[in-house]
């Protein structure tokens, strides 16, 4: 899987989102993002917040394939 590149600003924002964020899916997907962002690997990740290897490949795959790098989604859209 290749490393996610965010801006300071994206990830400010996600981070803010993650706040936010009433549903745990959804700050599990973010927190996802960020942490392969800083280098972390997929069964890292999947073990630090319990989930399935697959289900951190999909969550990342989801978040870039579908521009949400640009973060001018609703949070809905990261369910």
């Amino acid at each position: 899987m290749k490393n996610i590149k965010l801006t300071i600003e994206q990830k400010i924002d996600l981070e803010a989102l993650h706040d936010e964020s009433r549903d745990g899916r959804v700050r599990d997907r973010i927190k996802a993002v960020l942490l392969r962002s800083e280098g972390w690997s997929t069964p890292m990740i999947a073990q630090a917040l319990r989930l399935h290897e697959t289900s951190i490949v999909r969550h990342i795959d989801d978040y870039v394939s579908k521009n949400k790098l640009d973060l001018k989604m609703e949070v809905h859209d990261l369910i």
